[in-house]
């Protein structure tokens, strides 16, 4: 039955899938939709977005009728295409519904969405071409099919729009994933089935670096960032008492410390057990897993000395690294991209070994016992310019950490640390005019601009000499005094200026060949970088009441000349 209003009320003939979603007391339907077309349809993952709406995914082999909505591929493109549907939380509608697929056979089995409602799919194929024509934002692990079917790992985004990433995952044989999951460090967890000799493994389990009798199970994380395996491992036994010796990871979890939970179907006599287990039954048995993660807890902390700091002197960038455990971890590796702002000199490490290539400081650190002291790296840069202005003028510099070999229940690992540059004010005065007869009335123009990191309480002092009368005073920010002769300017990010007009008269204390020079000075909360700079002196000279000796124009009639001696 479906119900009234949901996105497909009708059979669309041969095999359709469908969605159902209960009330809480499961004593009644809240939506009931058929998903399919003309041909064979069936869902066989769901998950749950943000939203609580509904994704599924499945197989199809229809070619017309089958709902899309929004879709990244638009046709079914050969034989079996996997789809994936996000249901609107009333059924009425479809976020998006769209094929998945290339040439061959493809199916997606298991499903699961993180905290940005992003999809990620799983599933097989035994296309060449798997989503070829729809290019992925990130770098896939394996970009071929290597062998007659493959499993593959899809993240879409919340819209179903964007493929975001697409990944072969195998070796020559046949290879399916049946189920994925998240953890809390965004890793990718799958189990399937494999028959391949040569499927890919990283650190597998003891005993499990090799194929026993196939297919065997297979328990694989990726990392999507870095294009590297968590891990990957082989999960089986072999024909022991003529059963058959086939397993399959059918469905797994993985919880918040790292541990990872699996189940499926064994027909191995030798599938390995642990913790007093309990046994074969005989013929095929189901099995459940769990893996238990080792932990080591990194920490990194970043210093900056000095700060502020000044362009053209040294900044040195102090780490410290240390394994809060509970486990001792391997491979431990930190990288720090230097920021623009600085020049690397040198970079040295209490264990372990430092290297820098364009601009990007490399420290392997290798094995870190848990609590034992902090590894301290030391880098040496030279200031070269203030930061960008988003951020003040400051220079930002981030570095994180990583490991090879365990869980990190704590991440992100990376530290960031913001040193300021000092500031830099450089001050300059100018006179509308340099010479005046006492009574004239004339403006200083007073400038005040930030070239360094960012400068608070700035403020000019500028005290008016007595030989001048004020008038007015025009800043562009602040307040000027003209009885203590303060400008109180507050603060100035890099690259800000401000400006202030100061109006006076010549009183007529001035006499003739005096020179009335004024001093503006600037000054910040920090120590300025170039203090000489800071300050900007201007001299006008008093001129006489009367004409001065030389040839003026008559100002009755410019064209004639009058020349007056002394």
């Amino acid at each position: 039955p479906t119900t009234s209003g949901a996105r497909q009320t009708t059979f669309g003939g041969g095999r359709d899938a469908f969605v159902v979603k209960y009330n809480a007391n499961a004593t009644g339907y809240l939506y009931a939709t058929y998903l399919g077309g003309n041909g064979q349809d069936e869902g066989l993952g769901l998950a749950l977005d943000t939203s609580n709406r509904a994704v599924v995914v499945g197989k199809t082999t229809s070619t017309t009728g089958f709902p899309l909505d929004a879709p990244l591929q638009g046709t079914n493109d050969g034989g079996t295409d996997a789809f994936v549907t996000k249901v609107s939380s009333t059924g009425t509608t479809f976020v998006y519904s769209t094929y998945l697929g290339g040439s061959g056979n493809d199916e997606a089995t298991g499903i699961t969405v993180d905290s940005a409602s992003n999809a990620y799919l799983t599933g097989w194929t035994a296309s060449v071409d798997f989503l070829d024509d729809y290019a992925p934002s990130l770098t896939p692990i394996q970009l071929n099919n290597a062998g007659a079917e493959d499993a593959f790992v899809v993240e879409l985004n919340n819209t179903g729009a964007t493929l975001i990433y697409r990944s072969y995952v195998g070796g020559s044989g046949t290879d399916k994933a049946y189920d994925i999951a998240l953890d809390t460090q965004g890793f990718v967890h799958i189990t399937g089935e494999t028959s391949s000799t040569n499927y890919p493994k990283e650190t597998p389990f003891p005993d499990q670096e090799t194929l026993k009798t196939p297919p065997d199970a297979f328990l694989t994380a990726l990392n999507l960032a870095t294009t590297e395996y968590f891990y990957s491992s082989y999960l089986g036994g072999s024909d022991v008492g003529g059963i058959g010796g086939a397993d399959r990871g059918l469905a797994l979890a993985v919880d918040a410390t790292g541990s990872i939970y699996a189940t499926g179907e064994t027909a191995s006599g030798d599938f390995p057990l642990v913790n007093n287990a309990f046994q074969r039954g005989g013929g095929s048995d189901a099995f459940i897993v769990r893996v238990g993660s080792t932990k080591a807890d990194l920490t990194i902390t970043k210093t900056a000395s000095p700060s502020p700091a000044v362009i053209g002197q040294s900044l040195t960038y102090t780490i410290r690294v240390s394994n809060a455990g509970p486990d001792d971890t391997s491979g431990v590796q930190v990288q720090d991209p230097l920021p623009p702002q600085v020049a690397y000199v040198s970079a040295t490490t209490t264990q372990g070994t430092c290297s820098e290539d364009g601009g990007v400081v490399t420290c392997d650190l290798g094995d870190m016992v848990a609590g034992a002291p902090y590894k301290t790296i030391t880098i040496q840069t030279t200031v070269l310019s203030v930061g960008s202005p988003e951020d003040d003028g400051d220079i930002v510099n981030t570095a994180s950490i990583t490991q090879s070999s365990e869980f990190d229940p704590n991440t992100p690992n990376d530290a960031t640390v913001s040193t300021p540059l000092a500031p830099d004010l450089v001050v300059t005065k100018t006179a509308d005019d340099y010479r005046l007869p006492p009574g004239s009335t004339f403006t200083f123009t007073i400038e005040v601009t930030n070239v360094g990191g960012n400068a608070t309480s700035v403020r000019a002092f500028d005290l008016l000499s007595s030989k001048v009368d004020f008038v007015s005073a025009a800043p562009s920010v602040g307040t000027y005094n003209d009885s203590t002769g303060f400008w109180i300017i507050g603060t100035l990010g890099n690259g800000q200026s401000a400006s202030l007009d100061i109006t006076v008269t010549m009183n007529e204390t001035a006499t003739y060949g005096d020179t009335i020079p004024n001093t503006v000075i600037g000054s910040s909360f920090k120590s300025d970088m170039n203090p000489a700079d800071n300050s900007s002196t201007v001299n006008v000279a008093v001129a006489s009441i009367y004409p001065e000796p030389g040839c003026h124009p008559s100002p009755d009639d410019p064209a004639t000349v009058i020349c007056l001696s002394g």
